[in-house]
């Protein structure tokens, strides 16, 4: 079968011109070739405003780094998760309060100053018999903390937005607009933080609720994008990229988040003459139109009017889950249940769903997390079927190459780096695909890349796979629907038909064990192992109250 895609549809992403001959892009596992039509020009983004800035960049190029002002890991990773460095390694606990990890005596002094009111707090708590505070109320205390240090020595910290200067009294706070029950917790919880650090800092509960409600609205999820799958660690607070505005349009330039630092990354050629005409999503922008707004103006209090936002005002019909439906998904994600009850519960999930397109976004949040809990529990080829379904939901880059990475990790325990494998050339072209995504948002010198080298010998693939070119292009895979549909679609039948079984509301009645790649028993990822799958916490991309911007509280 013979698809034919524009050759701008792939170069949006930096990816691949597959130009000038047939190739088996993404044939997973049943062959379905691409043809680039070849085609002039370029893609640019231009961000208009005043000219007094004015600065190109291209795909991959970092257009902004920050270090962040506070920072605090979640509870539930204290005790496996560096404190400051956020890498997934805890050799080294503090002394005093034994409640905080790190990867290194390093580490943990050079988080002393950040941690020292944290510490007296939580020595606190526990001398109170208490267990500990939340990751939340960590951060405001190390907000406070520090705003109460700089103000002593008169010396502030100052973010810098492409040349605008911001401080912590900067921030943004909307107290003002807090719902009569929101500001009486808010004032509850103040007045338990300013009992816990009167004796050690000059405070008032004021000055902490004023604090608390900075840190609420701009706080970001602390995503660890040095591991493939994307985990959320905790939350964190930057002064100078708060200054970035909503849109639930899609952007041409992706956030990563390198531990503790904040890298804002072109996606294609870019030009800025208005830093402030640059925006973020603070929900996900997949999120039905009602759902979004709703979100927006309970976290952060106002009601969106994007273009994307106005267009769909004007298509109230469009078929949406039901909302007993969708309580129940939500539920199912924040409960964290083991992978085998998730295999059960995502089928009857997909099953109630499949009125709904892949783009649906609780259809493709659910495919997401199948794909990863077929991994989990050893189903491959099923993992990949969930995979390819999720990639005709995914509108970011960072979405696809968890997507892609998780497959070429299935593509390995099926055996399929084994180059008499049917399939071996698949996997090759998956892995360079990976790698391109990766390569775009990462660079080329990450972990990430040298683990997906290390899942085959890096001569045999330098022979075999398909030559790869990198000229990105904004939003490639928007410009292939209908062949990852019909790529999808056939897929779906070879499985039905393949001896893995019988499909069963989305899913798969049995599965049967597969070989493994000689390969696999030495594959080590550089991030470390695998946790058990009950302690183990979703992909970022899975949490459906976390923002790809802010973590709303």
């Amino acid at each position: 079968m013979l698809l034919y895609v524009r050759k701008n549809a792939l170069r949006d992403f930096g990816l691949a011109k597959f130009s000038g001959r047939r190739n088996s892009l993404l044939n997973l596992p049943y062959l379905v070739n691409f043809q680039i039509l070849n085609q002039v020009g370029k893609t640019v983004t231009v961000m208009e405003g005043s000219p007094a800035l004015h600065r190109v960049y291209k795909p991959g190029d970092i257009m902004i780094e920050e270090e962040p002002y506070a920072c605090a890991v979640d509870t539930q990773y204290l005790a496996s998760v560096c404190s400051y460095c956020i890498r997934r390694e805890s050799s080294v606990r503090c002394p005093l309060c034994n409640s905080l990890s790190y990867c290194s005596i390093e580490c943990k002094n050079k988080d002393v100053l950040y941690h020292n009111l944290e510490c007296k707090v939580l020595q606190a708590v526990r001398a109170a018999g208490g267990h500990s505070i939340d990751g939340e109320m960590r951060l405001v205390v190390r907000a406070l903390d520090r705003s109460i240090r700089e103000r002593d020595s008169k010396k502030l910290s100052v973010g810098d937005y492409f040349g605008h200067k911001r401080t912590f009294d900067d921030l943004m706070q909307h107290l003002d607009k807090l719902s009569p029950n929101e500001l009486t917790n808010s004032k509850g919880l103040s007045h338990t933080l300013f009992l816990l650090t009167k004796d050690h800092v000059q405070t008032t509960p004021e000055e902490i609720l004023t604090i608390m409600d900075k840190c609420r609205i701009n706080c970001h999820a602390l995503v660890d994008h040095n591991s493939p799958h994307a985990f959320v660690r905790g939350r964190v607070v930057y002064l100078g990229v708060s200054k970035m505005n909503h849109s639930c349009v899609d952007v041409s330039y992706v956030q990563v988040f390198d531990g503790r630092k904040y890298t804002l990354r072109a996606l294609t050629e870019i030009e800025v003459t208005n830093p402030l005409s640059l925006t973020i999503h603070y929900v996900p922008p997949t999120l039905p139109f009602k759902t979004r707004r709703r979100r927006l103006l309970k976290n952060y209090h106002f009601v969106c009017e994007c273009p994307k936002c106005k267009l769909q005002n004007q298509q109230p019909n469009v078929p949406e889950a039901d909302e007993r439906l969708v309580t129940r998904i939500e539920a199912a994600f924040q409960n964290r249940y083991p992978y085998s009850r998730w295999y059960t519960m995502g089928h009857e999930f997909l099953n109630l769903l499949k009125a709904l397109p892949e783009t649906n976004f609780y259809v493709n949040w659910v495919l997401s997390q199948m794909q990863w809990s077929c991994k989990e529990l050893g189903h491959h080829e099923e993992s990949i079927f969930y995979g390819t379904r999720a990639l005709l939901g995914s509108i970011s880059v960072l979405s696809l190459e968890r997507i892609f990475y998780t497959m070429c990790e299935s593509m390995v325990m099926l055996g399929w780096t084994q180059p008499e494998h049917k399939n071996h050339t698949t996997f090759l072209t998956t892995r360079q695909f990976t790698k391109e995504l990766y390569k775009l948002t990462h660079g080329m010198n990450h972990s990430i890349m040298r683990s997906l080298d290390i899942m085959i010998d890096a001569t045999e693939f330098e022979q075999k796979s398909p030559e790869v070119e990198t000229t990105l292009s904004a939003n490639w895979y928007r410009s292939l629907p209908t062949p990852f549909l019909r790529f999808a679609k056939m897929l779906e039948e070879q499985i039905k038909n393949s001896a893995m079984g019988k499909i069963r509301g989305g899913g798969a009645e049995t599965c049967l064990p597969y070989g493994r790649s000689k390969y696999a028993s030495a594959y080590q990822r550089p991030y470390g192992q695998s946790w058990p799958v009950t302690q183990r916490t979703r992909p970022h991309h899975l949490h459906c109250m976390s923002s790809i911007r802010k973590m709303p509280p």
